[in-house]
């Protein structure tokens, strides 16, 4: 567990840092986990044409931003 414990602590750091909003460690590293791995499962899971680059991108822009437009 020595991954979760970094990942704890840069969480923690990127809040008190104000980079990161200030929501609990553990929903934020559990968000960005889950939205990882549908990134990845899009990739393995498709036939499509789409740029794995461009998927790999969009899925982190989206879970670091966030949907809302502004």
């Amino acid at each position: 567990m020595k991954e979760y414990v970094f990942l704890h602590k840069l969480v923690d750091e990127g809040i008190k840092a104000g980079e990161i909003r200030d929501f609990s460690a553990e929903l934020t590293i559990a968000m960005f986990y889950q939205g990882s791995r549908a990134v990845v499962n899009l990739i393995l899971d498709s036939d499509s044409s789409q740029d794995e680059n461009k998927s790999i991108e969009d899925g982190f822009q989206i879970i670091w931003r966030g949907l809302a437009k502004n």
